[in-house]
C-alpha cells in the first residue's frame, strides 16, 4: 500500500510539475550563442511563445528553430528586439544561409507569428520553402521577396505586417506570392514599385491611409488574366491618397462598377498600356471591367494619359462638366456634374482650458475643399458653461465642461468637437481668525481658509507657521510646542492669494496632555509608542492627515 501511495505521490508531482513550467518567456541574451543556456530543460519542451533581445548568432539561431521543429515553440517568435551577430560569415544584422530556412529547420512547419529584429539591414531566403507563418512582422528597410522566399519571390505567409522603417518596396518585390493575402503597409510607405505585388490576391484596403505615397508602379496590386492559382481580391470602393500626383490606373484590378475617388492633388491619369497615339487601358475588356465610376474632385481635369470611353461615368463638380468635354481624352466620357458636399470638418483644437468670462474663437478646415455647401452650424452640449456663436466664438460662463460641436449644414455626419474645461480662478482668502492665543505647549487650534469665490475650482490651500519651534500647522490645525508668537500663512495653490494668523503660546499652564479623540494629532515617543501628553525632549507628532513632524520640546 505505501508503494502505491508512493508512486501517486510521484506521479502527482510531475503531472503538476510539467503544467508548471513556462509557456511564454522573455530571455535577453547578452553573450550570443549562450541562449540555450538561459532557458531550462524542461520549459524548452514546453514554451510556446518566445521573446529574445540582446545579441543572437547562427548557434542561437538553430537553437531556436530546434525548439520551432521538435518542440512547441510555434507561437510567438518575437526578435524584434535582438541583434544578429555574423551568421554564415555575413555581417551583422545580416540573415542569410542561402537556399536553405535560416533556423535550419528543413522540414515543413507553420508558426503562428514571426517577428524578425528591427535592426536587420538585409536577408535572403529566411523561410526557405518550409516555413509558413501566419503573421509575419518585418521592420527592415530593405525589403523584398527573397528577403523570405526559398530562392523564389513566393512568400510562405498569410498576413504580412511591415513597420515605419519599410518606406519603399521596390519593383517585383513580391511578384507570385500566391500565398500572400493581406499587407498591412506603414503609413510611412513612400513608394509601392512596378509589379510589386503582381499576381498577390492581397487585401489592400489600407491604401487609403498611405498618405505619403509619392509613387505607384505599373501593375502594383494586378493579377494576370485568367490566372488559375489567384483569385482577385475584390472591393467596391478605391480611394486615392492626396499625396499621389500621378495615378497609374493599371496599378490595380478593378471589379464591374466600382467607384474610383481621385483629389484635386491628383494631376496626372496614367497607364502602362500603350494604343495609337494615345493609351487607351479601358478598350481591353480581358483587364478592365464593362462600367467603372470616378469621382473626381477637380473642377479642372487631371491630365489623362488615355482617353475615357463611354462606358465610363465621370463624376465632376457642379459647374465643371464643360472643362472635362473640351479635353480630347475625357470628351467621349458620360460626364455628369453634381454637387460636392461636405466630407469631413475638422477643428483647430481639440480640447481648451478657458476661464469664467474669457472668450475663444475655434476655426475649421473642411474636405473637400471645393464644397459647393460650405455652411456649418455651431453648437454647445452645455449653455450654461460655454456657449458657442455662429462664427464659432466660445463664450465660458461657469465653472465646469461642455462639448462644443460643429457640423456641415448639408451632411450632418460630416462634424467634429472641441472639449472646453472651463474653471473659475481664484480671487482671494480669507481666515477663521486674524489671532488667537495658546496657553501652553500642547494646546491646538483649528484654522479655517475660505478661498474665493466660493465657486472657485482649484480651493486647495498651502499652510505654513513662520516659527516651527513655536507652533506646527497641517490643514489649519496649530499645536503649540513652545512659547513665543509665530504666524500662521494660508496660500492659495490659484493665484497665490494669502491670509495670515498670528498665534501667541504664553507660558501660563504646565505641558498639556493630548485627547486622542478631540485633537487631530497623535503624538509618540522615538520607539513609536504612543503618548497622552507632549513630553519634554523629542516627540513624533502626526496629524490626522499623515503630516509627519518631530519636534524637540525645551
Amino acid at each position: 500500500m505505501k508503494r502505491i501511495l508512493f508512486a501517486f505521490a510521484i506521479a502527482l508531482c510531475s503531472y503538476i510539475g510539467a503544467y508548471s513550467q513556462a509557456t511564454s518567456m522573455t530571455i535577453d541574451c547578452q553573450n550570443p550563442g549562450w541562449l540555450s543556456s538561459k532557458i531550462d530543460y524542461a520549459d524548452q519542451q514546453t514554451v510556446r511563445n518566445l521573446k529574445v533581445t540582446g545579441y543572437v548568432n547562427t548557434t542561437d539561431l538553430k537553437f531556436i528553430g530546434g525548439l520551432m521543429r521538435d518542440r512547441k515553440l510555434q507561437g510567438c517568435i518575437d526578435l524584434s528586439g535582438a541583434n544578429i551577430v555574423g551568421t554564415n560569415g555575413n555581417p551583422d544584422n545580416t540573415l542569410s544561409d542561402y537556399g536553405r530556412d535560416c533556423f535550419g529547420i528543413g522540414k515543413e512547419i507553420y508558426i503562428e507569428t514571426l517577428k524578425f529584429p528591427n535592426s536587420l539591414v538585409d536577408a535572403y531566403y529566411v523561410l526557405g520553402d518550409v516555413i509558413f507563418v501566419d503573421s509575419l512582422y518585418w521592420n527592415s528597410n530593405n525589403v523584398r521577396g527573397e528577403n523570405f522566399g526559398g530562392g523564389r519571390r513566393t512568400l510562405f505567409c498569410n498576413n504580412l505586417f511591415l513597420g515605419d522603417n519599410v518606406t519603399v518596396i521596390p519593383e517585383l518585390a513580391f511578384e507570385n506570392g500566391y500565398k500572400l493575402n493581406n499587407v498591412f503597409f506603414s503609413k510611412e510607405t513612400t513608394y509601392i514599385g512596378d509589379k510589386s505585388f503582381y499576381r498577390c490576391p492581397i487585401d489592400y484596403t489600407n491604401f487609403s491611409e498611405l498618405n505619403k505615397i509619392v509613387y505607384l508602379g505599373e501593375k502594383a496590386f494586378r493579377l494576370a488574366f485568367g490566372d488559375p492559382e489567384c483569385t482577385p481580391y475584390s472591393m467596391d470602393t478605391l480611394i486615392i491618397p492626396r499625396s499621389l500626383v500621378e495615378f497609374n490606373t493599371e496599378a490595380f484590378n478593378y471589379q464591374d462598377h466600382e467607384h474610383i475617388f481621385i483629389s484635386s492633388s491628383t494631376k496626372v491619369l496614367s497607364s502602362g498600356i500603350m494604343g495609337k497615339g494615345i493609351w487607351e487601358p479601358f478598350t481591353q475588356k480581358e483587364l478592365f471591367p464593362d462600367t467603372l465610376f470616378f469621382h473626381m474632385e477637380a473642377a479642372t481635369p487631371p491630365y489623362c494619359k488615355f482617353k475615357m470611353q463611354s462606358n465610363y461615368v465621370i463624376y465632376v463638380p457642379k459647374g465643371s462638366k464643360g472643362n472635362y468635354i473640351m479635353k480630347e481624352e475625357w470628351k467621349d466620357a458620360n460626364i455628369i456634374e453634381v454637387s460636392t458636399h461636405i466630407k469631413e470638418v475638422s477643428l483647430n483644437n481639440h480640447e481648451l482650458t478657458m476661464e469664467v468670462g474669457k472668450e475663444q474663437l475655434l476655426t475649421f478646415s473642411i474636405a473637400p475643399e471645393n464644397a459647393d455647401e460650405k455652411n456649418v452650424v455651431w453648437s454647445s452640449s452645455d449653455e450654461d458653461i460655454a456657449s458657442v456663436s455662429e462664427t464659432g466664438l466660445v463664450t465660458a460662463y461657469k465653472a465646469g465642461e461642455a462639448w462644443i460641436k460643429v457640423s456641415s449644414v448639408d451632411n450632418p455626419e460630416a462634424n467634429d468637437s472641441c472639449k472646453i474645461v472651463v474653471i473659475q480662478p481664484v480671487a482671494g482668502i480669507n481666515m477663521s481668525q486674524s489671532s488667537c492665543q495658546l496657553d501652553g505647549i500642547g494646546e491646538s487650534v483649528q484654522l479655517e481658509a475660505t478661498v474665493l469665490p466660493a465657486d472657485a475650482t482649484n480651493k486647495e490651500v498651502n499652510w505654513k507657521s513662520s516659527n516651527e519651534s513655536i507652533c506646527i500647522v497641517s490643514h489649519g490645525q496649530i499645536v503649540a510646542v513652545g512659547y513665543g508668537t509665530a504666524i500662521i500663512i494660508a496660500t492659495t495653490v490659484d493665484g497665490g492669494y494669502i491670509a495670515t494668523c498670528t498665534v501667541t503660546v504664553t507660558d501660563n499652564t504646565p505641558v498639556r496632555g493630548v485627547d486622542a479623540e478631540a485633537q487631530g494629532y497623535k503624538v509618540y515617543d522615538l520607539q513609536g509608542r504612543l503618548r497622552n501628553h507632549l513630553q519634554k525632549g523629542i516627540n513624533i507628532i502626526r496629524f490626522s492627515d499623515g503630516m509627519t513632524k518631530k519636534m524637540m520640546i525645551k
